[in-house]
């Protein structure tokens, strides 16, 4: 049942199913008190509800609220002096025969006069960079000298652009609407007819043609005394791509400046319009009862329980335009509700007027969410992006468009661009995203756009390449790294990240030089320092905590199964205790397991859920799908003990290198080449020496429009705001590997699966969650991960045995940040794409190529 149950529902449902209630008190309302010395404030609560919770989720939860006494005339109007501070935060009847003109426009009256600094963020200084909207009006400004941006001016009926600013009455207020456009819309603003509706009593013209939403919001917008309103069917030329581009790109500047956003959250799209302005379509529907001499109480539910139910909250538009507004008039189920960022005001329940205070009415409010932006960016950030994934676009490939309002916001204080919605002020961690059910590929709108170069393909590696389920940030995968971010991204990050811009030409994302940081409040949420470490990660056994020296390098374009030593079946740390160890670069980095005193007699193994089916003589053994069975083998010979030892004087000198193979004819049909092809296409030469390429990187693969060689252009801060948008390939180099996955079934829910990763040997070094279609259909165990981080440990879904895979205790804190997070990759021809994000330990990596990624 997606919407509120009427009361005669609810008694159906709990007669027939039984359904339990569950009444606790909670406080509600919050006031600063000032104590005795006036050097101090105590939060003290103003009143108590009674808290209504059901076992059925289709029964909605409720409050049962205190009915202030009438000891006072009702009045339509909120207005200042009218009730007292006593009857704060209870409930009143609401009056539908009066009229909600008067109350809505004393609300919008106390706001301006009563709130300041979050509701009105140009009464602070405008260069601030930790106001919540810091900054806008420098562009809003820029935006009004331009012809793309006008406005519907309610007197004269007709389209104008923005009004010239004077020094006797500075920028005259607007109004802005926020709605469901539905399937069609009858009418909007097209190159045919912008002239007429520029004429004065122009879309008096053509009123009768406009949805009933677009109507009632100008007649309200004259009503509560303003003259503009930005409507965008109206506004925006829907057939100029121009026109609707930069519209689009400046909604947090547009919202964000007006006086107030009108939200039609009343039915199913915009023939439904403002029902609480018209008496027979208000809801004045009230359960209130007198338990008590004296005492009434009435059923509330708080405003998001029905604004959470309304088609127009699951629209991905409306989430920017909602979140940006420093005012939002609400209508929805036949009521009306104000929120700003100070407080919150209904029809049912007398408010905090001055702001000063907190309800039971904010839970859930999103602008009381994005109030904590200066304080901490990018935790705004992640809650932000789980909300707007799960809303929907008519048009997939505006999901980027919807999003660049609540982006630009953002990043005023992040002071990073944002690539394709990752801050690159936080990338390593923003890349962190996963989804909890699966997904598919967003591509761009058609072949005709792509021509055009109108509309870019969208990338594996951001949440805004896929579609079908909410992207996030997991607690399991990422908790750790949000205890401390600023220092996570500078100990224990190594990657230079680089990205294609418009022109072909290869940027990084970050620079030392011309890097602005962060200025959240909270230093801890702050994005990578000018001074940010790059040393290159360990790919052994560390001792914790920063990272060490880099382990063993081989050829780049070598497959690292090809060198890694065979090793034997691991044994459990407690085993190797006491004895020789040989080197830690050696073959057996943990020491020799036959320095056993006792050989066989004590060897153990581990359990059998850390076993996979993958032969330790053989690397590129591919087990059969879904390996059902294990291997069990005593371990080899160590290479020194398997071949004798030759004499000084019977050694030879080694056999010349053999001369690499030549490049595999060319496909003349064009694309199908090998991954063989691109790597000795795009080699570096026999060996790619780490330390140098992270010092000073140098790549070679190109791409197919820009083919001929691989150009390096310096940083560019306002890289997303580029004529020339940034094209959706990372360039880089990291640690790559070939590694095993097997399913485990019984970790299987919601189409995904978790899967455990193994190394050559067989044996359990991390795992991984996976769309289970995908694993069913890949032809191979055996997969490419690249290391892109350092994580801390494992949840214990993640390892739920440990097997000593490593020497170190798991419960002592000795193993943390002994664990790589991951990428499983596939190969698409020259570039690769992201299919799961996972956790490896650092181990596994140890015999690890030293390879230039691109990711598409």
């Amino acid at each position: 049942m997606s919407r509120t149950p009427s009361a005669k529902e609810v008694e159906e449902l709990v007669k027939s199913e039984g359904s339990q209630c569950l009444m606790s008190w909670q406080l509600d309302g919050r006031q600063m008190k000032a104590s005795a010395s006036e050097k101090a404030q105590s939060v003290q609560g103003s009143t108590r509800r009674i808290h209504l919770q059901w076992n059925d989720k289709r029964l909605k939860d409720a409050y049962l609220v205190f009915v202030a006494p009438e000891r006072y005339t009702m009045t339509p109007s909120d207005a200042q002096r009218v009730w007292g501070e006593e009857q704060l935060f209870m409930g009143r009847k609401i009056d539908t025969e009066a009229g909600i003109q008067a109350r809505i426009k004393s609300w919008l009256d106390l706001c301006k006069t009563q709130h300041h600094g979050p509701c009105s963020p140009m009464d602070e200084d405008v260069h601030s960079d930790v106001d919540v909207h810091p900054g806008l009006e420098p562009r809003f400004m820029d935006m009004l000298t331009h012809s793309y941006f006008g406005l519907v001016d309610v007197n004269n009926m007709q389209l104008v652009g923005f009004p010239t600013r004077t020094e006797e009455s500075g920028l005259p207020p607007f109004a802005a609407l926020s709605y469901v456009w539905g399937k069609t819309l009858a009418y909007r603003t097209t190159t045919e007819n912008v002239l007429l509706l520029r004429t004065h009593g122009g879309i008096e013209k053509v009123l009768k043609q406009l949805p009933t939403v677009i109507t009632d919001a100008i007649d309200l917008t004259r009503r509560l005394g303003l003259q503009y309103i930005w409507i965008d069917a109206l506004c925006i030329v829907q057939d100029s791509p121009r026109s609707w581009s930069l519209n689009a790109n400046n909604m947090d500047i547009i919202y964000g400046n007006a006086e107030l956003t009108i939200c039609a959250a009343d039915g199913e799209d915009a023939s439904v319009g403002l029902r609480a302005m018209k008496m027979e379509d208000h809801n004045g529907e009230q359960l209130m009862a007198e338990c008590a001499p004296g005492i009434r109480l009435v059923v509330s539910r708080p405003p998001e329980m029905y604004i959470k139910t309304s088609k127009w909250n699951t629209r991905a538009w409306t989430f920017q335009e909602r979140l940006m507004s420093n005012r939002c008039l609400i209508f929805t189920a036949g009521r009306v509700y104000f929120q700003c960022r100070s407080t919150g005001m209904s029809e049912d329940i007398y408010a905090d007027r001055e702001g000063a205070g907190w309800s039971l009415d904010f839970v859930d409010a999103p602008m009381q969410m994005y109030k904590q932006l200066s304080q901490r960016a990018f935790w705004v950030y992640t809650k932000i992006l789980t909300l707007y994934t799960q809303r929907d676009l008519t048009k997939s490939e505006d999901i980027l468009a919807a999003f660049s309002g609540t982006r630009n916001s953002m990043a005023n204080t992040m002071r990073a661009p944002f690539i394709f919605g990752l801050p690159s002020s936080h990338f390593d961690l923003a890349l962190l995203w996963q989804h909890n059910m699966p997904v598919t590929r967003r591509e761009a709108a058609n072949a005709e756009q792509k021509r055009e170069r109108r509309a870019a393909d969208f990338p594996s590696w951001c949440w805004s390449g896929w579609q079908g389920a909410p992207a996030g940030y997991l607690t399991d995968m990422v908790g750790d790294c949000l205890d401390n971010v600023n220092e996570w991204l500078d100990t224990h990050t190594w990657i230079k990240w680089h990205i294609r811009d418009g022109r072909g030409d290869l940027r990084p994302l970050w620079d030392a030089h011309d890097w602005a940081e962060d200025v959240s409040e909270d230093k801890r949420w702050r994005g990578y320092n000018t001074q940010r470490s790059t040393l290159l990660p360990s790919t052994g056994v560390t001792s914790g905590g920063r990272r060490g020296k880099s382990g063993d390098y081989f050829s780049e374009e070598n497959d690292p199964d090809e060198n890694r030593p065979e090793r034997p079946v691991r044994r459990y740390a407690h085993q190797y205790r006491g004895y020789p160890r040989h080197p830690a670069n050696s073959a057996y980095p943990y020491g020799d397991p036959y320095d056993d005193p006792y050989g066989y007699s004590g060897h153990t193994y581990p359990p059998a859920d850390a076993r996979f089916l993958a032969p330790p003589y053989d690397p590129y053994y591919n087990p059969p799908w879904p390996g059902p069975s294990y291997h069990y083998a005593p371990p080899p010979l160590p290479p020194h003990r398997a071949q004798p030892r030759a004499s000084p004087s019977s050694t030879k000198a080694p056999p010349p290198a053999p001369r690499p193979a030549p490049l595999p004819a060319p496909s003349p049909t064009g694309p199908g080449h090998t991954s063989e092809f691109y790597n000795q296409f795009f080699a570096h030469g026999r060996h790619a020496n780490p330390e140098a390429m992270q010092a000073n990187p140098t790549f070679k693969i190109t791409l197919r429009d820009y083919p001929y060689n691989v150009v390096m252009a310096p940083f560019d801060p306002n890289l997303d705001r580029s004529e020339y948008p940034p094209m959706p390939f990372l360039q880089f180099w990291t640690h790559h590997m070939f590694l095993y996955i097997r399913t485990n079934s019984s970790e299987s829910s919601e189409g995904l699966v978790r899967c455990h990763i193994g190394d050559s040997n067989g044996d359990w070094c991390g795992s991984i969650v996976l769309d289970e279609k995908w694993v069913k259909s890949t032809s191979s165990a055996r997969q490419e991960f690249i290391a892109i981080s350092e994580a801390k440990k494992f949840a214990r879904e993640e390892c739920d045995i440990w097997t000593y895979y490593i020497p170190k205790e798991r419960e002592q804190s000795e193993s943390e940040w002994d664990l790589y997070y991951v990428l499983l990759i596939e190969r698409k021809e020259e570039k690769w794409e992201r299919i799961g994000l996972g956790k490896v330990f650092k181990e596994a990596f140890r015999k690890s190529t030293w390879k230039e990624i691109m990711l598409g």
